[in-house]
């Protein structure tokens, strides 16, 4: 599993560099949508680093947590990459819901138990009932988990997280050089809109200066679809 450094943005070598990403990530965009006790996840060579907590799931499984709340996990313990982990979210949609959009990348978290990799695709005609803390709205975006260990697909769970098991993970479906490719991708990727030519400072907090000029726009959030699917 050595050898990926420059092909994903989710491994960082050093644990300087990862919890630089965590922090940016923190400050550039707004909080990842993780359901109850969800953590963002980064993957390290090296996840013991000072100040970092050990501790072990239910299936003994060990990962660190940091002051910042973030988790991170040993380089060994990720068995579906990047490009296998996208592979097997394709199939899964083209067979739910074969009119899908294309599966867009969230991030890796731990949610429900699971380590896993987040995706949400649009779904023509669509309605997900879902809430977000005491926020409760309709969407036609459909989340959906590939286990970043087993490599099964996890279904629309409580808060948008890992439900249960909607697809058995087939290893025979999919060519070998899968399990090696690792594509990049960031972290719960957002657009930051800034003026052109003035770029915001990263010191943690937003000054009035920075937000002169803000693009924003109204949204509805809700439905207008009779029946919705309910999953709480």
């Amino acid at each position: 599993m050595r050898g990926r450094t420059s092909a994903r943005k989710l491994r960082q070598t050093t644990a300087v560099g990862l919890l630089l990403v965590a922090l940016a990530a923190g400050v550039l965009g707004p909080a990842p949508v993780l359901a109850c006790g969800g953590l963002s996840a980064y993957i390290t060579d090296r996840p013991n680093i000072p100040g970092a907590q050990e501790f072990r799931d239910e299936q003994g499984r060990s990962f660190y947590r940091t002051p910042e709340g973030s988790l991170l996990v040993a380089t060994t313990t990720v068995k579906i990459s990047t490009g296998l982990a996208e592979a097997i979210a394709r199939r899964f949609l083209a067979l739910r819901f074969p009119t899908a959009g294309p599966p867009h990348f969230h991030g890796l978290v731990h949610e429900h138990g699971s380590l896993a990799y987040m995706f949400e695709s649009e779904v023509p005609g669509l309605a997900v009932s879902a809430h977000v803390g005491p926020l409760q709205y309709a969407t036609d975006h459909y989340h959906f988990h590939v286990d970043a260990i087993t490599g099964d697909v996890y279904d629309l769970g409580c808060g948008l997280g890992t439900g249960e098991v909607a697809l058995r993970f087939e290893p025979e479906l999919y060519l070998p050089a899968l399990a090696r490719r690792w594509v990049e991708r960031s972290q719960f990727p957002t657009d930051f809109v800034v003026p052109d030519g003035r770029a915001p400072k990263i010191d943690g907090a937003i000054d009035p200066s920075e937000w002169a000029d803000a693009i924003h726009r109204r949204i509805r959030l809700g439905t207008t679809r009779s029946e919705v699917l309910d999953y709480g």
